[in-house]
């Protein structure tokens, strides 16, 4: 599975980067990028109708543990999720949030 397989090497790196400054500089600076991309798109999303504006700082911050938690369970605790159950698990956590960020009109 590649999102199993893509955390088991995050897992490594981040252990590894705990120990050499080189690699702890690309461990800043990966999250970092990450979450300037998520502020990013956030902050172009329409606003909630209706309601202010979701913030983009907070909302980038709330959805990164989200996925990354599922994924970090999958890789730490084999056999707790099935991929399918992995994959349900990330897909209702990503809906139920972006729900959350952009109700529909039929809300």
């Amino acid at each position: 599975m590649a999102a199993r397989s893509g955390c088991r090497v995050y897992v490594a790196f981040a252990a590894r980067a705990a120990t050499s400054p080189v690699l702890a500089a690309v461990q800043r600076e990966t999250p970092a990028a990450i979450q300037a991309g998520l502020r990013q798109t956030l902050g172009a999303l329409p606003a909630p109708r209706p309601g202010p504006r979701p913030d983009p700082e907070i909302g980038a911050r709330l959805l990164s543990p989200v996925t990354d938690g599922l994924a970090f369970d999958a890789v730490s605790a084999p056999g707790s999720l099935t991929r399918a159950d992995l994959e349900t698990a990330l897909e209702t956590a990503l809906d139920t949030y972006l729900d959350r960020l952009l109700p529909s009109d039929q809300d």
